[in-house]
């Protein structure tokens, strides 16, 4: 069973929420969910889970000065950012941790921006699950409702871990 928070599961599988305290951590959880840095020191610190079930996944960012771009917008490299993490939020549940996934094609329509100091909802569903995973992903303003973009990201599973170079 899944809670509505993501943050527990009644069969110990990994779940959104501890995905993203892994990113967070500097060594809390296993290594398969431990990311050093990255995501942590763009957004996952601020982010806010507000719906999980198998497949689809809610969350929130907030608008930090620290993701604009000169214009004082969210800069598109962390939409892509966010739009290749809630894809693998979105399959996360679905394959569990022992099998990997690597981004094989991904693609974004930037629709308008996202001003400084202003909070956006990415709401990610998948589409298709098999040996490929593709999941559909929508940024949405929340002060106005008006898309920000939409993307759509295609994953790769595998049985192997990653290699460690």
């Amino acid at each position: 069973m899944v809670s509505e928070g993501g943050a527990s599961r009644e069969d110990g599988e990994a779940t959104p929420q501890t995905f993203i305290e892994g990113m967070n951590s500097r060594g809390g959880l296993e290594p398969e969910y431990e990311m050093v840095g990255f995501h942590d020191m763009l957004y996952a610190k601020d982010m806010q889970i507000l719906f999980f079930q198998p497949g689809h996944v809610v969350f929130t960012v907030p608008v930090a000065a620290r993701l604009t771009n000169r214009y004082q917008t969210m800069h598109g490299g962390v939409i892509a950012s966010l739009v290749d993490l809630s894809g693998t939020l979105a399959s996360l549940s679905l394959i569990g941790p022992s099998r990997s996934m690597v981004t094989t094609d991904m693609n974004i329509s930037y629709i308008a921006a996202a001003p400084a100091d202003r909070e956006v909802e990415v709401e990610a569903k998948l589409l298709q699950q098999g040996e490929t995973v593709t999941v559909s992903v929508d940024l949405r303003d929340i002060a106005t409702r008006k898309f920000v973009a939409q993307g759509r990201i295609s994953m790769r599973l595998s049985s192997h871990p990653l290699s460690k170079l």
